[in-house]
């Protein structure tokens, strides 16, 4: 577990499968995170999020401190060739805590892990074209 100043980096839980559903069901949040068409997706969905969990090179639920509430998800994906040590970087917020700048506190805290406690090169993602709250976010980064 990693702490922020406002927010808790954690493991997933089997009480974070209602949250992690919503977000993908989420129409505001769904077209950023999502590839291919946008459909209600049902509970067994939460296999394919769990396969995705399970090949992340890191994955963790992102919480506030003061309320335990879930905010999102963010890590980074699993790296076809390690030898480059490129960590590919992901997020992924619940729309209700959008502008409140945790997108940002959550990814400097993992942009620093990565070059030092996991030895990188590099960081680098992909952004959907026309997300440009994200965009924004990843210039001040």
């Amino acid at each position: 577990m990693f702490s922020t100043e406002r927010l808790i980096l954690r493991a997933t839980r089997p009480s974070d499968d209602e949250d992690m559903l919503k977000l993908y069901n989420d129409e505001r949040v769904a077209p950023w995170i999502t590839e291919g068409y946008l459909v209600p997706k049902q509970p067994g969905y939460m296999e394919k999020i769990r396969t995705f969990v399970d090949s992340a090179l890191l994955f963790v639920v992102l919480e506030e401190k003061e309320t335990g509430a879930f905010v999102g998800a963010t890590g980074f994906v699993h790296q076809p060739e390690p030898k480059n040590r490129n960590a590919v970087i992901f997020i992924a917020l619940a729309q209700a805590h959008w502008s409140k700048g945790y997108g940002f506190e959550a990814m400097n805290f993992l942009i620093d892990y990565a070059f030092h406690a996991m030895n990188q090169h590099r960081v680098s993602l992909t952004v959907f074209e026309g997300n440009d709250r994200a965009i924004d976010l990843y210039r001040r980064l």
